[in-house]
């Protein structure tokens, strides 16, 4: 076997990779030597020796150890220095033990960057990201002080230290994993460290130990929540709990149960998502009852009880069972407690009864009376109509009607109000009714003001139609009045007119024998088209309480009273309401649910809101009273419903002024008519008398140019109803 020159194997080594991180010296050993080839055959050295004497002293297995002892706990040695890059190693080590030198030099380079990390801990805001980073320092000295345990033996080989490091070497990559992802947000790193438990045994038994420190600023804040409904919102969003404020005023502030929102996706893995929003509705009830109902002695006996079952004490009982069967006890015990306030101390029922009967005007009597009491103020412009009158208004009308039997603490919460004293408006476009929720219901009912805007957009609109209503209503009375009222000597004339035309088709009238025929013909068209406009609103007015507001209310009623109610039987026979002394049964023990019926349940503070939520805007919202959605346009004239009605009602109000100037015009026509025929008419009367033929004239056209609109829009939306695929709009388009 013929070896290979000194040339050749220094090929052969530079040719060879350093381990990752390891950088070999720059320094060619051989750079500064010369060799020239043996002139003869006997003065040729064997390539070992001409290697060994060009090579520079190798260093001890002893060197090397003594270096590492240090290097491992990432320290500058003389032999291993770092920098930027990597570690420097010199170029005299054993081409064997150079080759695994990165096994040793890798945990040192890992135990360096986690001790730079460590020394930034300061800067760190989240609580869980620091008890992390507190963790990893915990690790790293018990790594330390191994390291130092280990180098006290003096007789330890590379080989033995390998042996030792090897373990400790994936839970230093492991501790390099969770650090290089701190960036992370503090519910998603929780829920990183707890899906290593359950796999590999050495990275679970860590991940056992880290997570209950990383965990402990979590716990804390879910046990403050779950005792008192207490919790920063500034604390919620650097932690990422799963609980937060919807409200974008200052963070510095608690959360409050008006604004406290369930955010799913912020749910540590540890947690099942249904007993996060357990905890999310114990702790905003809470939260409600103490702050909002003033129920401090029954949150303190909730809280001790919950302190009792010991689950504040250690963050280790968070991931057991029986803290998941101690959260699903307290929520039964926290609802019960919620629903007995609400329907026994608050009387939601009542509430919302009383909302119908002002807001949605299901006391036919006392918005019939408000409305007549009301025309003559509210018809004049909005800027000149005081307060006070409104008021005095609304009082008369309450005590004149079914309202006067309401308890003084609904009446003293109804108002009347103005929007916006607007210059150009009248009192009409501008005047509602507003009813005072209590302010423990306001919660439930209004829900931060969006269910009040939905009862006063349909105040306003079901406001409209009660207004035109009244107003033909008003015309209709003026007509027959004026019927009456006509001259008995006119009406004999008109007769008598009608009955030579029947008999003679040649029948020469006079001008004032026209005059009456034509008052006649008009007041018969004023007629007709008001009673077609008359049976309209009447029909809408009848839709909108029979087959919207009522239904929607009585369904709201079934499932308020399924929520307090114990369902016997199959589900077919009728729900037994729980009496106020079942329900201080469960509040004082929740397992009384169980024993009673299993499918038992109470309504949260969320699920009542949106009832009501639901309740009311398929009332404002329906299809009829939509300009947003597709579903509410016709499908014969592309126009949405809610524009149709719009369009009647302002036709119908046009109509209903146009007819008092025709009866005003009327009157005096045929008190110039009397005149006229006894002779005691003069010039500027009977030029009078001409403008006023004029103006009637004018006035017919009007109401021709009306009665065609209405009945082109009555005549489209008709049509857009039959075409509905809603039966209940195509019966409406049927009894329009």
């Amino acid at each position: 076997m013929i070896l290979g020159t000194p040339e050749d194997h220094l090929k052969e080594r530079s040719s060879m990779r350093t381990p990752s991180g390891i950088m070999g010296d720059s320094t060619n050993v051989y750079a500064s030597s010369s060799y020239s080839r043996p002139t003869s055959k006997s003065d040729r050295k064997p390539p070992r020796d001409v290697y060994a004497e060009h090579q520079a002293p190798q260093l001890s297995e002893a060197q090397i150890i003594a270096n590492l002892e240090y290097a491992l706990v990432g320290e500058t040695t003389e032999l291993f220095s770092y920098t930027a890059e990597g570690v420097k190693i010199p170029s005299n080590i054993d081409l064997n033990i150079s080759q695994h030198l990165h096994d040793f030099i890798e945990p040192a380079c890992i135990f360096r960057g986690l001790r730079q990390i460590i020394e930034n801990k300061s800067q760190m805001t989240s609580m869980v990201k620091l008890g992390l980073v507190c963790a990893i320092e915990r690790q790293l000295t018990s790594y330390q002080e191994a390291i130092n345990e280990e180098f006290q033996n003096f007789e330890l080989r590379l080989c033995d230290l390998y042996a030792f490091l090897r373990p400790k070497i994936d839970a230093l990559r492991f501790l390099w994993f969770l650090a290089c992802n701190l960036n992370m947000d503090p519910d998603a790193l929780l829920s990183l460290v707890y899906k290593f438990i359950g796999g590999d045994k050495a990275l679970e038994q860590l991940a056992l130990q880290i997570l209950p420190e990383m965990a402990q600023p979590f716990h804390e804040l879910m046990c403050s929540w779950l005792q008192t409904g207490s919790l920063q919102v500034d604390a919620a969003i650097e932690e990422g709990f799963f609980v937060s404020s919807s409200s974008t005023s200052s963070r510095s502030r608690n959360v409050t149960a008006g604004d406290a929102q369930f955010i799913p996706e912020k749910v540590p893995a540890f947690l099942s998502r249904d007993i996060a929003k357990q905890i999310y509705e114990i702790g905003k009830t809470l939260n409600y009852l103490l702050l909002t109902c003033h129920q401090k002695s029954q949150v303190h006996t909730f809280s001790q009880e919950f302190r009792k079952s010991g689950l504040n004490q250690s963050v280790n009982t968070v991931f057991t069972e029986s803290f998941q069967h101690e959260i699903r006890r307290l929520h039964k015990k926290v609802m019960a407690y919620l629903n007995y306030i609400i329907h026994n101390n608050l009387d939601l029922v009542g509430e919302l009864r009383v909302l119908r009967d002002i807001m949605l005007m299901g006391k036919g009597d006392f918005i019939e009376n408000l409305v007549i009491g009301s025309n003559d103020i509210l018809s004049r412009p909005s800027f000149s109509i005081h307060p006070q009158q409104l008021s005095s208004l609304l009082q008369n009308s309450m005590r004149q009607t079914s309202i006067r039997g309401f308890s003084d603490s609904y009446k003293n919460r109804i108002d009347a109000i103005l929007f916006d004293q607007e210059n150009g408006k009248i009192g009409w476009d501008l005047y509602t009714l507003d009813f005072k929720v209590k302010e423990e219901l306001d919660l439930v009912i209004c829900m931060g003001k969006r269910s009040a805007k939905e009862y006063l957009r349909m105040f306003n609109f079901l406001l409209q139609l009660h207004r035109c209503s009244y107003q033909l209503s008003t015309s209709f009375r003026k007509s027959s009045l004026c019927r009456k009222r006509l001259p008995r000597r006119l009406l004999t004339d008109i007769r008598r007119i009608q009955r030579s035309l029947r008999s003679d088709p040649f029948f020469s009238m006079s001008i004032l024998d026209k005059q009456c025929i034509w008052i006649v013909e008009n007041l018969k068209k004023f007629d007709a088209s008001r009673n077609l406009m008359l049976s309209l609103i009447g029909q809408l007015c009848l839709f909108f309480d029979e087959d919207i507001i009522t239904p929607g209310f009585d369904k709201l009623m079934r499932n308020l009273n399924d929520s307090h109610s114990l369902l016997k039987g199959s589900g077919t026979e009728k729900a037994l309401p729980l009496s106020p002394l079942a329900l201080q049964r469960i509040v004082a023990n929740p397992q009384n649910i169980e024993e009673e019926q299993s499918d038992y349940n109470m309504l949260t503070l969320d699920e009542l809101g949106t009832l009501h939520q639901t309740y009311i805007t398929s009332i404002s919202r329906h299809t009829l009273l939509q300009h947003t959605s597709k579903s509410a346009v016709g499908k014969v004239s592309g126009v949405f419903y809610f524009q149709h009605i719009q369009n009647l009602i302002q036709i119908v109000l046009q109509f209903c002024d146009l007819d008092k100037e025709f009866f005003d015009g009327i009157s005096d026509l045929i008190s110039t008519i009397q005149l006229r025929t006894v002779g005691t008419i003069d010039e500027s009367l009977s030029l009078y008398h001409s403008n006023l033929e004029e103006d009637l004239e004018k006035i017919a056209i009007s109401r021709t140019e009306l009665s065609t609109a209405f009945e082109h829009t009555r005549g489209e939306i008709v049509e857009d109803l039959k075409a509905d695929s809603d039966v209940r709009l195509q019966l409406l388009g049927c009894r329009l």
